[in-house]
């Protein structure tokens, strides 16, 4: 069998950007990769797209996956990533009752830095005073929208249909 390479994404510089949040898929259960915590983990893929275009004129999108966890820390364990995520777009605790769908089209600041070859987000800010957010591009489909393709079987797990189905899957 003869597997083509992918194409290889471009990531933006370390700086703050603009970003608003085009899509949010809950995954289920995603196997983990870290040996030091084995079980599998409720995970959702939250999508943004920056204010800054590529060499091919499209935006950047930041792709995260945290897990599906909501939790203040309580003051004795740090927030959960989806938590620091909500503060960020709301800029308060998240709204009750809370519902992922929630994180579609709102917008912040995002303070991204280089590690290695990946970009990550490091930081939530407000969207400044007088300055506009991005928009999803016109032909951006939502994972929940897009035709399904591939039938998933008993063993297929959420990150298989995924590629499947043609989605990004940021590893």
């Amino acid at each position: 069998m003869i597997i083509e390479q992918g194409k290889k994404f471009e990531t933006p510089e370390a700086g703050v950007f603009l970003g608003t949040i085009i899509d949010v898929v809950e995954l289920g259960l995603v196997p983990s990769k870290n040996p030091k915590f084995p079980d599998p983990q409720v995970r959702i893929r939250v999508v943004w797209v920056l204010d800054k275009t590529d060499s091919t004129g499209r935006p950047y999108r930041i792709i995260e996956q945290p897990t599906a966890k909501l939790s203040d820390g309580g003051g004795n364990t740090k927030k959960s990533r989806l938590y620091e995520i909500c503060e960020g777009v709301f800029q308060s605790a998240p709204p009750v009752p809370f519902n992922t769908e929630d994180l579609v089209g709102r917008s912040n600041a995002l303070f991204l830095a280089k590690e290695g070859e990946y970009t990550n987000i490091k930081g939530f800010m407000p969207v400044p005073a007088g300055k506009t957010p991005p928009t999803a591009p016109a032909d951006f489909v939502r994972a929940k929208d897009k035709p399904k393709t591939a039938v998933a079987t008993a063993t297929t797990t959420p990150v298989q249909a995924a590629v499947a189905d043609e989605q990004e899957i940021p590893f």
